[in-house]
């Protein structure tokens, strides 16, 4: 049952020729608060008269009559046909692998608050620094990586089974996948040509301890750093 709450047409001054005007409809046990007048206001005649009038319109219900529920059958032939209790097990598997990503970077975010040079690295993460900035933030990466890559998952529903992915360590540490890489590629240089690495290159060092005005911050040093080991590796050869 429907309530229809009209706004009539009124005497004059006002125009003999409009129409009937629909206000608001209000349905059965709707709440006030979720109705919506069109208009939104009742424009008020000079004279102070306002007609209002109620219809009531049956609205048949014969759609929405409770049936008799059939219970389901089971075909073991139909190749897509499966007990219920194994489809529950599938669907509780497959919930458990897609979210099972998004847990693991929330619990490593906690994580990795307690390593060594995490103050750091996040007041500095949205920051174009200056290269050796740059290096310790690559270092952090790294870190985090070595620390927690391949571990078995501390999320209860994993069962052990499962291992932490550099697609949840990427996300932790809030870089792309293919920022991340190349973070923990530039450390591999660095290892090697940096100071104290095995094979230390003066141009490297002097390179990350460079200041200038405008840092270029990570986007400059890389190329750098992947140009350089690529001329060793072919000067080598």
């Amino acid at each position: 049952m429907s309530n229809w709450l009209n706004q009539s047409r009124v005497t004059p001054p006002v125009d003999l020729n409009v129409m009937v005007q629909y206000f608001a409809k209000v349905t059965k046990d709707w709440p006030w608060d979720k109705v919506e007048p069109v208009p939104p206001c009742v424009i008020i005649p000079r004279h102070n008269c306002l007609d209002i009038f109620v219809e009531h319109v049956h609205v048949e219900d014969t759609l929405f009559q409770n049936t008799t529920p059939t219970p389901a059958t089971f075909d073991s032939k139909d190749p897509a046909a499966m007990p219920l209790e194994v489809a529950h097990h599938r669907a509780a598997k497959a919930a458990g692998m897609t979210g099972g990503i998004d847990a693991d970077v929330e619990w490593l975010k906690e994580e990795i608050k307690a390593l060594p040079g995490y103050s750091d690295f996040n007041d500095n993460r949205h920051k174009v620094q200056q290269n050796v900035g740059v290096v310790a933030s690559w270092k952090f990466v790294a870190l985090v990586s070595k620390t927690y890559f391949g571990n078995t998952s501390h999320i209860p529903s994993r069962n052990g089974r499962k291992k932490i992915t550099k697609g949840s360590i990427h996300q932790a540490v809030g870089l792309k996948s293919t920022a991340f890489t190349q973070a923990e590629h530039a450390v591999g240089i660095i290892d090697r040509y940096g100071e104290g690495g095995s094979s230390p290159a003066q141009t490297v060092i002097d390179w990350i301890m460079l200041v200038v005005e405008k840092p270029e911050g990570a986007k400059g040093l890389y190329p750098f750093l992947a140009s350089l080991e690529k001329e060793h590796r072919s000067n080598s050869t």
